[in-house]
């Protein structure tokens, strides 16, 4: 047994996206994962790995994603979620452990326009601080079999989107230097877009619901059941539109088809809330652009526009998250761990 009691707090950011939960710590070594969760009540999964307990109930990440919605704080969820990743940062930055110990600065965001959003009377960032941040309890929990004794001190909420873009300064230095320019993140349910004119950016942003990945997934779901025949789940229609895994000639062609249709779409719904491909700098971010770029890219620039770019990170929006978060932090003299130390 192994605990490890750190005397600093950790800031951690966490993306706490529709298809997959994305984090940033210190040292950025945790992986993405999908936002899928099986409740077990209290009897413990059969397997550890991907398993938690939380306030005495149990669940395990699978691939079988949750429905897309907007308050991540109307159940328990994203909750769960959100600790799973704070764990996989702590034990990729202190390895070995089998017991931890410490305090957590966390950093989430939102669409920029949520950001001012009530709901049931209340500033829905003003709830994710609460209820994210466990109204300042201690939180016990397992997470891999590993104990958890964390406490969150801080909760910042960001604007989604366009921290992406602040989290690589070369590109939004180049967007900013733009008359107008857009950042357009593709996610798992939305595509969220934010306009910068004369360097300021533009409230409020806009939001296309049911413009995301699982809209695309469903066009190529039909695609590829009509060329090929074959009912291919969305794990591997993410694999195969990576690249990650050869397929045959006309699944490819099938999956070529979707993303086509789906930025045909994508791109009269921008044009319909007055979003001016052809005359401003576009960024795409998020995981749907790094799958849909090619195709974007070429109805863009096949109208003129040459000035478009992708930031290739999925988990872009966490570090721009942390970034902010850490500025705050120092700005109210908060010692933080910064970079791979030992506890």
């Amino acid at each position: 047994m192994k605990k490890i009691k750190l005397e600093r707090c950790i800031c951690i950011a966490v993306d706490q996206g529709n298809f997959n939960v994305k984090s940033c710590g210190p040292n950025d070594a945790a992986e993405p994962f999908p936002t899928g969760l099986n409740h077990h009540g209290d009897v413990p999964p059969p397997m550890v790995a991907g398993s938690l307990k939380v306030n005495g109930q149990y669940f395990s990440i699978t691939n079988n994603r949750l429905q897309t919605r907007r308050d991540k704080t109307s159940d328990e969820d994203y909750f769960v979620l959100t600790l799973a990743a704070v764990a996989n940062e702590i034990r990729n930055l202190f390895p070995g452990g089998t017991e931890y110990e410490c305090e957590v600065a966390l950093a989430l965001g939102l669409p920029v326009e949520h950001l001012s959003l009530k709901v049931n009377g209340v500033l829905l960032r003003e709830k994710y601080r609460t209820f994210f941040g466990n109204n300042g309890k201690p939180i016990d929990y397992t997470s891999d079999g590993v104990v958890f004794h964390i406490r969150v001190v801080d909760v910042g909420v960001y604007a989604q989107t366009i921290s992406a873009a602040i989290a690589d300064s070369h590109v939004y230095g180049q967007m900013l230097q733009s008359n107008r320019s857009y950042i357009i993140d593709i996610g798992g349910g939305t595509t969220n877009v934010i306009a910068i004119i004369d360097r300021r950016p533009q409230n409020p942003g806009i939001t296309l619901e049911e413009m995301g990945v699982f809209e695309l997934f469903k066009l190529a779901h039909r695609s590829v059941m009509e060329d090929c025949g074959r009912n291919v789940d969305d794990f591997m229609l993410d694999v195969l539109m990576q690249g990650k895994q050869a397929c045959t000639a006309n699944m490819a062609d099938a999956l070529e088809r979707a993303k086509n249709e789906f930025v045909k779409r994508l791109i009269l719904e921008l044009e319909s809330r007055k979003v001016d491909l052809d005359m401003g700098f576009i960024c795409m971010v998020g995981g749907g652009s790094i799958l849909l770029y090619d195709a974007f890219q070429r109805y863009v620039t096949m109208r003129g526009n040459q000035n478009i770019v992708i930031i290739p990170d999925v988990k872009a929006n966490a570090k721009g998250y942390y970034a902010q978060e850490m500025a705050r932090l120092a700005a109210a003299g908060v010692e933080v761990y910064r970079g791979a130390a030992k506890a």
